[in-house]
C-alpha cells in the first residue's frame, strides 16, 4: 500500500510497511540522550532518575510509569505530532 504526502513534493509516496518498519528500526540513542547503562529520563513524565530502559530489540520501557514502545513513540512524545508524521521523520 502506498500513501502520498501532500505537504512534500519531493518525497511522494512511501511504502507504508516498509518505512514504519524503518522508522521503528531507528536506535533510540540517536534520537534521545541515552546513558552507557541503556537507561535515559522518560519523556513521558517528570523523571529526575534514569527510568526508562532500551532494550537491545531497540525498545523502550519506562519503570516508573510503564510506557513502552519504539523510537515513534519517542518522537510522537517529543515532537508533539502524530503517528505518520512521525514515521515520515524518521525515515
Amino acid at each position: 500500500e502506498k500513501l502520498h504526502w501532500k505537504n512534500n513534493p519531493s518525497d511522494t509516496r512511501i511504502d507504508i510497511s516498509n518505512d514504519i518498519e524503518r522508522a521503528r528500526s531507528t536506535p533510540i540513542d540517536t534520537i534521545i540522550k541515552v546513558g552507557r547503562d541503556k537507561k535515559a529520563l522518560c519523556l513521558f513524565h517528570n523523571d529526575n532518575n534514569p527510568s526508562m530502559h532500551i532494550f537491545p530489540n531497540n525498545r523502550f520501557y519506562c519503570f516508573s510509569c510503564g510506557k513502552f514502545g519504539s523510537a515513534i513513540d519517542i518522537v510522537m512524545e517529543r515532537d508533539g505530532i502524530k503517528f505518520m508524521e512521525a514515521v515520515k521523520k524518521l525515515i
